[in-house]
C-alpha cells in the first residue's frame, strides 16, 4: 500500500502520456480532440491531488508512504531491548501507518515452507532408530501492532502451522488458527523504564539456553503470563520480573505447572565484558514416580552469564545450578558453556571460526532417590547441539567447532562438528526437545556419537531467505550398547519470506 508512491507516479504518467500525445500530433483536425484529451487528464490529476491532500489531512498518508521500504527482519530469533531479554518483537521496528486518534500501526508476517528428510529417526517415539521420516511442513503467521497511545501498545498475532496433506483431503478444513502472541505493553508505568506486558508472549534471554522462542520448530514457544520490566533509558543495567503459566485448565483436572523468574543484566562492566545473572522458580504439580516414591516437581534454577568481545574476537560463558524436587528425588545439579569465536570481516569471505565446550550432570545412581541429571526447561537447543536436533543441554559433554563463510553478502556457507558424550552413562541420552530417547545402562559407553552439519544460506532478496542442509550422525558406542541402531542422516530445504 505506497499510496504516495501511487500518486507520484500516476501524476507523472498523466503528464508524460498528455504531453507524448502532444507532440506526435499530425493532424490540425486531430488538434482539437488532443486538446480535450489533455484537459480530462488534467482534471483527473487534480482530483488525485484533491484525494491525496485529504489523506494528507487525516493523517493516513504520512507513514503509508514508506511501508514496504524496511529490510527483512533479522536471521536472529528475537529482538532484544536490552542485551539479553527479548520479545521476538521484529513488527515493533516496521515502519508505522498513522491512524485517527493519535493511533498507530504496524503489519507484518512471514511464511515459511521446509521439506525435511531423517533415516533413521531417533526420538522417545522410536528409540531403537527403525523408522525414517519425511514430510513438508509450514507455517503462516500475520502480526498487528497497534500503537494505541502514547506508552500503551497493543499487539496481536495468529498463526497456522501444518504438515502438508495431513487434512487428508483437498476438500478438508479440519486444521485452525492459533493465537502466537496477544498482549498489552504499558511503558513507563509509575515512572520512566517501567514496563509491564500481560498476555502471550515470546521471550528470549541470554542464549536460549534456558528460556527461548525456539524458532525452528513451525509453532515456537509462547509463553502466557506477565512481565514486569526496568529498562533506564540511558543506562546499562537492567530487571525483568516475570512469569507464566505452562499448564492449566479451568476445572483443575490438569495439574498446573507455572514458573517464576528474575534476569537482571549489569551492561558491559569493563570493556568486553557484559555480566547478566538470574533465578528461575519452576512448579509442577503433576505427581509422577521418582526413583523410590511418587511426588510433585518443584526447583530453583540459578545461574550467571558473561559474555563479550573485543576487536575480532567474542566469546559467552554460562554457569548454571539447580536445586530442589524432580518428583520425588531430591536433585543437585549444574551445567556450563564455554564458547569462542574469530571473525574476520576485512578477509575476503568473511571468515569465521567458532570453538565451544557444554557439559551438564547426569544420574549416577537411578536408585538412591537423588537425580544429578540437569531439567531442560524452555531453550533452544537446535542451534547449541547440532541441527540434527539429537541432543540437549542435559547429561552431555559436547565439544563443538566450525568454520563459516561468505562468497557473496547475500550468502553464507558453514560446518560445524560436534563431539558427542554422555556425562554418565546411567543418565541416559535426552534430545533436543528434553525427552529421553534412552534410558542409562550401567557398563554402557558414554560415547554417544559425532555430528556433521552443513548449511548454505541465501538471502536472494530483502524479504525471501533459501536454506539447504545436511546433517550426519556417526553412531557412537553407547548405541550399540543399548539396544542398537546405526548412523543418521538429515536433510533439509527451507523456503522464509517476510514481510
Amino acid at each position: 500500500m505506497r499510496i504516495g508512491r501511487s500518486f507520484g507516479f500516476l501524476t507523472a504518467a498523466g503528464w508524460v502520456l498528455a504531453i507524448t500525445v502532444a507532440g506526435v500530433a499530425v493532424a490540425d483536425e486531430d488538434k482539437e480532440k488532443l486538446q480535450g484529451e489533455l484537459e480530462e487528464l488534467r482534471t483527473e490529476v487534480e482530483s488525485l491531488r484533491k484525494w491525496r491532500a485529504d489523506l494528507e489531512a487525516s493523517g493516513v498518508l504520512g507513514a503509508a508512504e514508506t511501508l514496504g521500504e524496511a529490510g527483512e527482519a533479522g536471521e536472529s530469533e528475537g529482538d532484544a531491548p536490552s542485551s539479553a531479554a527479548a520479545d521476538d518483537d521484529s513488527a515493533s521496528r516496521e515502519p508505522r501507518i498513522r491512524l485517527p486518534n493519535s493511533m498507530s500501526l504496524s503489519v507484518s508476517g512471514e511464511l515459511r515452507t521446509r521439506f525435511e528428510y531423517r533415516d533413521p529417526n531417533y526420538s522417545a517415539l522410536d528409540p531403537s532408530g527403525t523408522r525414517s521420516l519425511d514430510f513438508t511442513h509450514m507455517r503462516s503467521r500475520l502480526r498487528f501492532d497497534l500503537e494505541v497511545e502514547e506508552d500503551i501498545r497493543a499487539v496481536f498475532e495468529i498463526q497456522d502451522v501444518r504438515t502438508w496433506g495431513d487434512e487428508g483431503a483437498t476438500t478438508a478444513d479440519s486444521e485452525g488458527l492459533d493465537l502466537k502472541r496477544g498482549y498489552i505493553e504499558l511503558d513507563n508505568v509509575v515512572e520512566d523504564g517501567v514496563k509491564l506486558e500481560l498476555g502471550r508472549q515470546v521471550w528470549i534471554y541470554g542464549d536460549e539456553r534456558l528460556i527461548g522462542a525456539l524458532e525452528w520448530v513451525d509453532q515456537g514457544r509462547t509463553y502466557d503470563g506477565f512481565r514486569l520490566g526496568y529498562h533506564p533509558d540511558e543506562e546499562d543495567y537492567w530487571v525483568d520480573f516475570f512469569g507464566a503459566r505452562v499448564r492449566d485448565d479451568a476445572f483443575d483436572i490438569v495439574p498446573a505447572q507455572d514458573f517464576l523468574a528474575v534476569y537482571a543484566g549489569l551492561g558491559e562492566v569493563e570493556p568486553g565484558v557484559n555480566v547478566e545473572g538470574y533465578v528461575i522458580y519452576l512448579r509442577d504439580q503433576m505427581r509422577a514416580f521418582g526413583e523410590l516414591d511418587s511426588g510433585n516437581t518443584q526447583f530453583y534454577t540459578i545461574g550467571a552469564r558473561v559474555f563479550g568481545g573485543q576487536d575480532l574476537f567474542d566469546y559467552t560463558t554460562e554457569f548454571a545450578y539447580q536445586t530442589g524436587d524432580v518428583n520425588s528425588d531430591d536433585l543437585s545439579a549444574y551445567a556450563m558453556a564455554l564458547e569462542g569465536g574469530l571473525t574476520i570481516e576485512e578477509a575476503p569471505l568473511t571468515p569465521r571460526l567458532d570453538i565451544g565446550f557444554d557439559y551438564a550432570t547426569g544420574d549416577e545412581d537411578n536408585t538412591d532417590g537423588d537425580t544429578e541429571t540437569f531439567q531442560v526447561l524452555f531453550p533452544t537447543n537446535h542451534k547449541h547441539f547440532g541441527y540434527a536436533d539429537l541432543a540437549a543441554w542435559s547429561n552431555i559433554l559436547d565439544l563443538h567447532g566450525g568454520v563459516s563463510a561468505k562468497p557473496h553478502d547475500d550468502v553464507r556457507f558453514s560446518i560445524d562438528f560436534h563431539y558427542l558424550r554422555l556425562a554418565d552413562e546411567m543418565g541416559g541420552w535426552f534430545s533436543a526437545s528434553g525427552a529421553q530417547v534412552r534410558p542409562g545402562q550401567q557398563g554402557a559407553s558414554k560415547d554417544l556419537g559425532n555430528e556433521l552439519d552443513f548449511a548454505v544460506e541465501w538471502q536472494t532478496t530483502e524479504s525471501l531467505a533459501l536454506l539447504a542442509g545436511y546433517s550426519r550422525f556417526l553412531a557412537g558406542d553407547f548405541i550399540s550398547d543399548t539396544g542398537g541402531g546405526g548412523d543418521s542422516d538429515f536433510f533439509y530445504l527451507q523456503a522464509h519470506l517476510r514481510f
